[in-house]
């Protein structure tokens, strides 16, 4: 399933001529040297074609003939390669024995035969003028010379440093590379189908369902872009053990999937990795890619799946648009959404949107392998109920200043640890991006570590911001739906609810008040160096009947001193009669609740005062 829709995704962007998707046969590499020679085959000169970004220099994507992996051994690739495969050139180490430079030498003339006899194959029946002079000059070419050329002797301290970057090839007075050159790409394509008709096995294609197709030995295209995964790449299909074989069948035949397949599953995800749209980089320690689905079903239409990308996108990361971007299509998918949201009746044209599928895909490296970590599929009105059910669960009252939309996953992430952090992303728990993902594609409990981790940032920091009150609110919200404890549902508000008897609720409002109670004594927050808050805010969420007492008393005082005193005194009374006894203990659940608590309360009287502020 996961590879058919990668496959599909494959086929409908190789239909669009601007997707800048690799067709068959080709691939995206990424170059940083041109060889230039002479119509007769010489070396005239080495180009270095990097760009300089910041203070390095970075080479130039280019879509070239396939490259496959290199596991081991010597496998040279067409009109794009290392130096020592073109060229037959090796590093000068002084640190190198003299016997391991002899080795080195020997392998890089056997790559240098290997590419050479790869060449005048792939090119030996080509008429066209630069395909004969490439097959030139690998006839005159003489690897063991390579660093004394002419050509070559004044790159050498360029070339020493860049030992594995790719060259390829132009031919002086030609405006093209050479593997742009069309009669050479039709080529490569004919040589390339002619070696799979010599394929070990052929058979139906489990992704295509085709039958009688090459079937491929290994998934030879590697899957690059995984976070902390191997820098050449891993390998989604991939049998090195016995113990995975049966009925006869070694290596990938135990999946057989068509050579043309394979290259397109691992195409649409490379491609998907290397996107700043489609990828997700930030949720813990796996890697997430998107995507809309068939562009020629009809259903969707393209500007609107780029669209709700985005839209899926800005529920997980921090990423505004430029103003202007994609007005109109953003006006329709927010109203759908708010529509969604709110139960609203949606109109034809939204009903006809909302049936476009909808592919999430979760990777995390494993050694030499990419591991899925999840799969989601299903279509907009799907994704859009489990997006409302986040979004209500999150919806909880703010101060104007606040934002006033819902905290995406990168700013929930950001509340469990601390903000002056050496390395913030470090810090937060690798498995917990991964945890909080799943659980808001799925509805299902979000993790017990995030409601956790953020108490405990409460408990050192002693801040209830808006975040913070969300994602406890969130958690308790989504724990009393699915295991039904009703008696959570009175205390997972938006706003408060004075009416709630919660025991720990109505502790955290009345902590709230004896706090107010001391600043309106001191005549202002800005009058004190530290609040009740400060010393009490923990011990009082955990042990309230060693605590409270405390403050009850110091809270006469107080009052006796403010000027709103008796209004002080009247809350503490409405909050206190629904308190037959102070609990000795609170657990985890209940300290949230308390912190619930006292933030609504908090967000009560500040709205009151704000109320009579205006009149």
């Amino acid at each position: 399933m996961i590879l058919q829709a990668l496959y599909q995704r494959y086929v409908d962007l190789s239909q669009d001529p601007d997707s800048g998707i690799s067709k068959r046969f080709f691939s995206m590499a990424d170059v940083a040297f041109v060889l230039e020679i002479e119509s007769d085959g010489s070396l005239s000169r080495i180009l270095d074609i990097r760009e300089e970004k910041g203070k390095k220099l970075v080479p130039i994507k280019m879509n070239v003939p396939e490259q496959g992996a290199r596991s081991s051994g010597i496998k040279s690739f067409f009109l794009c390669d290392k130096l020592e495969y073109l060229l037959g050139y090796v590093t000068s180490d002084p640190k190198v024995t003299e016997k391991k430079r002899e080795k080195q030498s020997t392998d890089a003339i056997a790559k240098f035969e290997s590419s050479k006899q790869l060449h005048i194959e792939g090119l030996g029946n080509v008429a066209e003028e630069v395909a004969q002079s490439v097959i030139r000059f690998y006839e005159q070419w003489d690897p063991r010379q390579a660093r004394e050329h002419p050509t070559v002797a004044p790159m050498l301290d360029i070339l020493d440093k860049t030992t594995n970057q790719v060259a390829i090839f132009k031919v002086k007075g030609f405006r093209q590379y050479v593997h742009d050159s069309e009669c050479i790409r039709q080529n490569w394509v004919r040589f390339r189908e002619l070696l799979l008709l010599r394929a070990d096995q052929v058979g139906q294609c489990l992704i295509t369902g085709t039958p009688a197709k090459p079937i491929a030995r290994i998934h030879e295209t590697k899957i690059k872009g995984v976070r902390n995964a191997q820098q050449a790449g891993a390998s989604i299909v991939s049998f090195n053990c016995k113990s995975f074989e049966s009925y006869g069948k070694d290596q990938s035949f135990n999946a057989p999937t068509s050579d043309e397949a394979v290259f397109g599953y691992t195409t649409a995800l490379n491609q998907l990795l290397t996107s700043d749209r489609n990828r997700l980089t930030n949720m813990g320690d796996m890697t997430v890619v998107f995507w809309s689905g068939s562009r020629d079903q009809g259903d969707v239409q393209e500007e609107v799946q780029e669209e709700t990308e985005d839209f899926f996108r800005s529920f997980f990361v921090d990423a505004p648009k430029e103003e202007g971007e994609n007005k109109e299509q953003d006006l329709l998918l927010r109203d759908i959404w708010l529509r969604v949201r709110n139960g609203d009746e949606l109109t034809p044209a939204m009903v006809k949107a909302l049936n476009g599928p909808f592919y999430v895909l979760g990777l995390s490296p494993n050694n030499a392998r990419v591991g899925i970590r999840f799969f989601w599929q299903g279509n907009l009105k799907k994704l859009f109920d489990q997006f409302s059910k986040h979004a209500r669960d999150l919806e909880i009252t703010r101060p104007p200043a606040a934002h006033d939309l819902f905290p995406t996953v990168t700013r929930i992430l950001l509340e469990t640890v601390r903000k002056d952090a050496k390395d913030v992303w470090k810090s937060i728990s690798p498995s917990l991006g991964g945890h909080l993902f799943r659980s808001i594609m799925e509805g299902t409990l979000y993790p017990y570590p995030l409601f956790a981790a953020v108490l405990n940032r409460i408990k050192v920091e002693g801040e209830v911001n808006p975040t913070r009150a969300a994602i406890i609110k969130a958690y308790l919200a989504r724990y009393a739906r699915i295991h039904k404890y009703t008696s959570l549902e009175e205390v997972v508000t938006v706003e408060l609810n004075s009416t709630a008897q919660d025991v720990p609720y109505r502790l955290g409002r009345l902590f709230a008040v004896l706090e107010k109670a001391q600043i309106d004594a001191a005549g202002g927050y800005n009058k004190l160096n530290s609040t009740i808050k400060d010393r009490y805010f923990a011990s009082a969420a955990g042990t309230p009947g060693t605590v409270f007492p405390v403050l009850l008393k110091l809270a006469q005082h107080h009052m006796s001193k403010s000027e709103y005193g008796s209004f002080r005194d009247r809350e503490i009374q409405d909050i206190m009669a629904g308190i037959d006894q102070l609990p000795s203990h609170l657990n985890l659940q209940q300290q949230g609740v308390f912190m619930l608590g006292y933030y609504h309360q908090k967000q009560s009287m500040f709205k009151k005062g704000e109320k009579k502020n205006d009149e």
